[in-house]
Formats: structure tokens, sequence, C-alpha cells
């Protein structure tokens, strides 16, 4: 399945999942299914463009990963991060 998995960033390019994650066999089991690579590729959909994005934890946090009810994270280092950058690439600073 995440040999299918297709990214497209702001620019148009597009890259596989795969991509990303060269040195560690493939992307890791969950790769995308945080919110903010769902936003953003929703967001990419519908023509609109992102240009603030905050995430926090909601609700009970799973065993081995302590979370805190209504606070805000970083995204993920080792599903997230990898991509995002990626997804945001030709976005235009804003300020």
């Amino acid at each position: 399945m995440q040999q299918l998995c297709r990214l497209e960033n702001c620019r148009g390019e597009r890259r596989p999942l795969a991509a990303f994650f060269p040195a560690n066999g493939g992307p890791p089991t969950g790769t995308g299914d945080c919110c903010a690579p769902k936003l953003l590729h929703a967001a990419r959909e519908q023509g609109l463009v992102p240009f603030a994005m905050a995430e926090f934890f909601w609700g009970s946090s799973a065993p081995g990963r302590p979370r805190s009810h209504g606070q805000f994270y970083l995204p993920c280092v080792e599903k997230c991060q990898p991509i995002l950058g990626f997804l945001l690439c030709g976005l235009e600073a804003k300020g």
C-alpha cells in the first residue's frame, strides 16, 4: 500500500512516500496518519493555501507515549517531519 502512496507539494512536484525513508527500508507504519500531512493534502486538493498550522493532542495518551490532553506538540520526528518540509515546498511566507 505504501508503494502506491504519492505526495504532492505546493509546487506540484510528486514523490512516492518511500522516497522520504530510504535508510529505513520504507516508511514506518502509520506514516501520514497524523493531522498535519492529512490537512496539507486536503488543502492542496481543494486549492487552498495554508498560512498557519498548530496541532494539539486530544484524548487519552497511548501506553508508552505520554501526552497531555489539550497540549500543543511538534510533528512526530519519525513519521511526519521527513515529509512535512516537502509538502510545504512552494508556499510563500506571509508576514
